[in-house]
């Protein structure tokens, strides 16, 4: 009995410690996702409007782009963040805050880098490498504040994505309800008429 007494405090703190690494490995991933989208999606839209004709020629986007790329990354990265999880459950010797640190940051700016598709791609691989790894190392010396930083900018990124997300599907379907109300009633007795147009040519090719 008093084995047992003795164990569970320790029992009890390996269960804290797990759950705070999982609690942290979480915030980092969201926290990851969705800047790297949000900043995606608006160098898509920026760097589309500087040159239209010339720049990324298959790659044009439309302002949905501002939530659907934080959307995808965020989900990318919780794939990774349960990666790091589960392999620091089978090893206590994995640092798996510094290993997805390492994994978001350095994806997020090859991420970024590439939003021009101008840089090569083994240019942007080892800036993002050289990044990621001072990233990463600073963050291992300065863990407690990093955390307390992604903890209190956290609310405000939710909350620019949710503007975001509600600011242009509302906007759209505004912008729906007017086109459908300015539309001319129909003819009484007229027949229904389906009309598909298929668009082989765009007018940037």
């Amino acid at each position: 009995m008093r084995d047992s007494a003795a164990l569970l405090p320790e029992t009890h703190a390996e269960s804290s410690r797990a759950s705070a690494s999982a609690t942290s490995l979480l915030l980092l991933a969201t926290w990851f996702g969705i800047l790297t989208g949000l900043i995606e999606g608006a160098g898509l839209l920026i760097f589309q409007r500087i040159n239209w004709a010339q720049w990324g020629r298959v790659i044009h986007v439309s302002k949905q782009i501002l939530w659907i790329s934080p959307l995808v990354d965020l989900l990318i990265f919780l794939i990774l963040a349960l990666a790091a999880w589960s392999a620091s459950r089978l090893s206590t010797r994995i640092p798996s805050i510094r290993v997805l640190c390492f994994l978001l940051s350095f994806l997020a700016v090859y991420d970024w880098l590439t939003l021009t598709n101008r840089l090569y791609h083994r240019a942007s691989v080892l800036l993002a490498l050289g990044v990621a790894v001072a990233f990463t190392r600073w963050v291992g010396s300065h863990q407690p504040q990093a955390v307390r930083f992604w903890e209190k900018s956290m609310p405000w990124l939710v909350a620019f994505f949710l503007l975001a997300f509600a600011g242009i599907q509302s906007g759209k379907w505004l912008h729906e309800q007017r086109a459908v109300a300015n539309l001319p009633a129909a003819t009484p007795g007229s027949p229904n008429v389906l009309v598909i147009v298929i668009d082989t040519l765009r007018a940037d090719h």
